[in-house]
């Protein structure tokens, strides 16, 4: 393999470094080692893309016991990028139902205007 320098912006991963070879089995039998690292980490919600990167390297070198690392190269020029969006956390029902527009305008004109009945 050849190195490639990233341009501003890019990050590019790699399976091996230069001058290496990359393991073309791994645990699932369909993928190389770190194709198999990398599908099982891309998903993880808000996950920093380097961080991510860093856990895919950690998962080959012990699977290939020390003889593949993968190699970035990088030139990112913003912080906290994550392929895969921060998952919304589930909102709590108020301990009140939400009020309607008539109600809240009804209340209103009635403490503006106590003396008048509104049906």
């Amino acid at each position: 393999m050849a190195a490639m320098p990233a341009k501003a912006g890019m990050l590019i991963a790699f399976a091996c470094a230069p001058g290496t070879i990359a393991a073309d089995t791994a645990p699932n039998g369909r993928n190389g080692m770190f194709t198999y690292h990398l599908l099982r980490n891309i998903t993880r919600p808000g996950e920093d893309i380097t961080l991510m990167l860093i856990d895919v390297t950690n998962g080959v070198f012990n699977d290939s016991k020390g003889k593949q690392i993968p190699y970035t190269t990088s030139a990112l020029t913003k912080r906290g990028i994550c392929l895969a969006p921060h998952q919304k956390k589930p909102t709590r029902p108020t301990e009140e139902p939400a009020r309607s527009a008539q109600s809240i305008l009804t209340s209103a004109w009635q403490g503006q205007y106590s003396s008048i009945l509104i049906k």
